[in-house]
């Protein structure tokens, strides 16, 4: 029976043993075991004997470890309580077990390890006494997933089903709660994003990331009683905060507000650090700062760990490196004199005026003329680029020199062979 993870059967038969033969060993063990494995650990105290002296040991240590990390869980020191439900479950398999490490594991972050531990908690065949908890603690892992609206409605669904068969369990009616609030606001913050009101969008967001305190609620709990954490306490380190934050500082980016959404996307990062949207909105931050360089260095080692695939960090990348090239290039106007709008004519009168003004030949100080040189290259090159219309044209759209060389000659090669470069002629496709 206990390899069937039939517990109770497995005390019915020790019983019979012990009946014939209150000292045998091997029957107090298993009857001890038994109890240990149905989260029983003051019966399984009780079935032991001065014979079986380590196991009681060994059981009142669980019990402690279990009882520390409970205390841990409430005290928002999830690390810790991790430490000592993974210690216990390394002797025993016990649900209760089982639950506070997925307690622990949703308060870290770690969503997808949370729900494993839940579902091998809900498959066990002595679910019943435990099942209210089990319930609750999946439905908190799903919602605070944040993997959308089908997910969330399953961990509404699970909280109900908690409810049902604790009807005044008050974290419950708390959790479940939180989650409808949490949900209409995001939902409400989503909507002003798309209709650009940004300002009330990231007022919003503001409200929901300031209800997710690390407030402990130990001082509802009953001693020995297993009550389950608030929902925003748990909510602290998980994929839908991440997110939160990430969208409001997409917000805050909008609104020229780049030191502050840079603090929010760190956060976000550091909490799940394969946030794409919070890279792709630093990155922005970064640019909207003129810290082209610092925006490349954050986007490189996430396309080459990982972010290779995905379109948008790539756009993102590309749009670091062109505006990059563009902060760095010279201001061929400033250099001539000119404005954008000047007209062919003008930029010629100014070249002359330029290329004159800086002519080495008119400087015989040897520092100064190596000053002049310099500038009468730039002017020769401003007005290479600017005098003829279509490197003009490309100017204007932000790309520097060797970027429009490089354009030129790309277009003169397809121009020369538009069947190889894909202008041109008739197409058969198969």
């Amino acid at each position: 029976w206990f390899q069937e993870e039939q517990y109770q059967a497995c005390i019915d038969d020790c019983d019979h043993a012990l009946a014939v033969d209150p000292m045998l060993s091997s029957a107090i063990k298993r009857k001890s075991k038994a109890h240990l494995e149905l989260s029983q650990f003051d019966r399984a105290l009780a079935a032991c004997t001065e014979s079986t002296n380590e196991m009681q040991l060994q059981i009142q240590g669980i019990q402690h470890a279990v009882k520390q990390g409970f205390t841990c869980l409430h005290k928002n020191e999830f690390a810790i309580a991790a430490t000592h439900f993974t210690k216990s479950l390394k002797y025993c398999g016990a649900i209760i077990i089982l639950l506070g490490a997925a307690l622990a594991e949703i308060g870290l972050g770690r969503i997808e390890r949370g729900l494993r531990l839940t579902l091998q908690a809900l498959r066990r065949h002595d679910a019943g006494e435990f099942r209210a908890l089990a319930c609750a603690v999946r439905g908190v892992a799903l919602i605070l997933q944040d993997a959308g609206d089908r997910e969330f409605e399953a961990g509404c669904k699970l909280l109900r089903e908690a409810l049902r068969l604790d009807p005044d369990n008050r974290p419950v009616k708390m959790a479940l709660s939180f989650a409808k609030d949490t949900k209409a606001l995001h939902d409400e913050a989503r909507v002003l994003t798309k209709t650009r009101e940004f300002s009330k969008a990231a007022e919003i967001y503001t409200k929901i990331i300031d209800s997710f305190t690390i407030e402990s609620i130990a001082k509802h709990t009953e001693e020995d009683k297993v009550v389950l954490p608030t929902l925003n306490q748990l909510a602290t380190s998980s994929p839908l905060r991440a997110i939160i934050l990430a969208e409001r500082a997409n917000c805050l980016l909008r609104l020229n507000d780049f030191i502050t959404a840079l603090r929010d996307c760190a956060t976000s990062i550091y909490i799940k650090d394969d946030c794409i949207d919070a890279h792709i909105i630093k990155a922005a931050a970064l640019r909207g700062l003129n810290r082209f360089d610092d925006a490349l260095s954050e986007l490189e080692p996430i396309l080459e760990r990982w972010g290779s695939n995905d379109i948008r960090l790539r756009h993102a990348y590309e749009t670091a490196q062109f505006e990059a090239r563009k902060f760095k290039r010279p201001d061929y106007y400033a250099i001539l004199g000119c404005r954008k709008i000047s007209t062919e004519k003008e930029i010629k009168t100014a070249y002359y005026q330029r290329s004159k003004e800086h002519h080495p030949d008119r400087h015989q100080d040897a520092t100064d003329k190596a000053h002049h040189e310099k500038l009468f290259k730039l002017v020769g090159e401003a007005f290479e680029i600017l005098s003829q219309e279509q490197k003009r044209k490309l100017y204007d759209e932000g790309f520097d020199k060797e970027a429009i060389e490089e354009r030129i000659a790309a277009a003169e090669r397809a121009a020369r062979d538009p069947h190889r470069y894909g202008y041109g002629g008739h197409h058969h496709h198969h």
